[in-house]
């Protein structure tokens, strides 16, 4: 450990002491859930408030605006301040009427929230899970034996498949400005429906996270522990690797936030296959990644983008983000589409009062991300966990455009999504930089590389959801959906009519 390193840490350590305060700071953090975290934005869409970062750290008085206020006034053994033990329930069935195929969706278990002191809030969820999924997620499921989004399979019951499910934090306020959280969950950056940066996409994860906001700066440095397929590693084992990740978000005016971003994919082994670990010269929060990973002479692979939102009135903002894998000017100027220019944009716009209809909220959102982008050499280092992709869920190669609308009246919510996707998929020896888990030295060609190349794939999906809750108080709401997918490729149609009828505990995005 070098002596700049040892310098920064005491540095931080004096900052931290300094500012600590004996304050009553309960933090707690709400669900990654698209539904929960719209009702927070629309209360803050005019605030100071850092909406780009999620999941949302609120405090316990917005918690009890709700009708599900979750803490209450109890103490247990005279360890825990506060706690309060709640039931997740999910029961949802469906079926595809061009299919004939039974969808279903069985999940119980429990969710712990409350705080041990005045600095330090928890939660913890766990459940089981019986699933039988849409056809169109069947061939990742067969090959992988992982359910999107959730985990490894346990077993198979039925035609279904079983597994367990375990998230949870544990959120220490340090000081006034700053908390810690230790955790195993998810985190998204941005303010789209998707991200090109971190989203909510693959499985859950360990994780360390700090989180600074001082004045008009928020700052976020987190060190997360990721599992992956290893070309060096010829187990079948998913081998560890490690994401360490900054972000500082600035208002620059009450009207704009800019935001910049970068993480280091960081490989358990190194080119000659020893063993690594993490490395010690990546701990260090106060510096930029790209820098030092020339100086310790590593491969490892490094995401940097930025991203802002402007307020263009009250109700309406205009967003977007920019990454960057990697991009030689010189080469992007020649326009011959060589391979190394990996990057993606988005582009967006909200409306939090459309057609100056209170409660109608309108977004529409553009995607698109150059092949081989968050790939690597090695697929260790890919830019995923779990066979996933940490950022947008189509990988690289891709361009969509996506619509939502919602609208509330009373405690009824209807949400209507549609979405038009083009990506070019892989042939069986073939790399067209749409999977990120292919290495990209087996590109088809230096140049001459575009969007879409490969298997021209066209998805269209709409669906139309209405929630309604039952008991609000445990997040516990019926959900009623009709979806229509069509999927064109390689001279083929696959389509879906799926009618879905339950309800749904909202702790995550289904």
């Amino acid at each position: 450990m070098n002596h700049q390193l040892i310098s920064n840490i005491i540095l931080i350590l004096f900052f931290v002491c300094k500012l600590y305060l004996d304050a009553d700071a309960q933090n707690y953090n709400l669900p990654l859930n698209d539904f929960l975290q719209y009702r927070y934005e629309q209360k803050n869409i005019y605030t100071d408030k850092h909406l780009n970062i999620k999941p949302y750290i609120i405090d316990k008085n917005y918690y009890d605006s709700l009708n599900y206020s979750i803490i209450k006034q109890k103490k247990i053994i005279n360890l825990f301040n506060r706690c309060e033990i709640k039931p997740i329930k999910t029961t949802v069935v469906a079926y595809d009427l061009l299919n004939n195929d039974f969808i279903s969706n069985y999940s119980y278990g429990a969710s712990i929230l409350g705080n041990y002191t005045k600095k330090m809030t928890y939660q913890y969820d766990f459940f089981a899970s019986l699933m039988r999924h849409e056809n169109y997620f069947n061939e990742f499921i067969d090959s992988t034996q992982i359910i999107p989004h959730f985990g490894k399979i346990n077993s198979e019951f039925y035609n279904m498949n079983f597994f367990l499910s375990n998230t949870g934090y544990l959120n220490y306020a340090a000081a006034q400005y700053i908390n810690f959280e230790i955790g195993r969950g998810k985190n998204f950056f941005g303010d789209g429906i998707n991200s090109l940066m971190l989203s909510d996409n693959a499985n859950s994860y360990p994780y360390l996270k700090s989180n600074v906001n001082i004045w008009k700066i928020k700052y976020i440095y987190m060190i997360s522990k990721l599992k992956d397929d290893d070309a060096k590693n010829t187990t079948a084992a998913l081998n560890n690797k490690y994401a360490i990740s900054h972000l500082i978000s600035y208002n620059a005016a009450k009207w704009l936030n800019l935001y910049f971003f970068e993480t280091v994919i960081s490989a358990p082994i190194d080119s000659i296959g020893a063993k690594r670990g993490l490395d010690v010269n990546y701990l260090n929060p106060m510096i930029f990644l790209r820098p030092v990973e020339f100086a310790i002479g590593t491969a490892d692979n490094v995401i940097m983008g930025f991203g802002g939102k402007l307020k263009i009135t009250k109700f309406h903002q205009l967003y977007g983000q920019f990454i960057l894998d990697e991009f030689i000017l010189s080469q992007l100027k020649q326009r011959n589409g060589w391979w190394g220019n990996k990057y993606g944009i988005q582009a967006g716009l909200k409306s939090y009062k459309t057609l100056f209809i209170n409660n109608l909220f309108a977004q529409i959102e553009i995607n698109l991300v150059r092949p081989y982008t968050y790939s690597h050499e090695n697929p260790i280092r890919a830019y995923g966990n779990y066979y996933q992709p940490l950022a947008h869920h189509l990988g690289a190669n891709f361009r969509e455009i996506t619509a939502l609308l919602r609208y509330n009246y009373k405690n009824i919510y209807l949400t209507s999504y549609f979405n038009y996707a083009e990506f070019g998929t892989d042939t069986l020896n073939t790399n067209y930089g749409h999977n990120i888990y292919l290495s990209y030295n087996t590109r088809i060609q230096e140049e001459g590389n575009f969007i879409t190349q490969g298997i021209l794939n066209r998805v269209v999906t709409a669906k139309l959801t209405a929630n309604y809750p039952l008991v609000e108080r445990w997040n516990l709401y019926l959900d009623i959906s009709i979806e229509a997918r069509y999927h064109n490729f390689n001279q083929l149609n696959n389509k879906n009519l799926i009618f879905y009828f339950g309800f749904k505990t909202l702790l995550f995005n289904y």
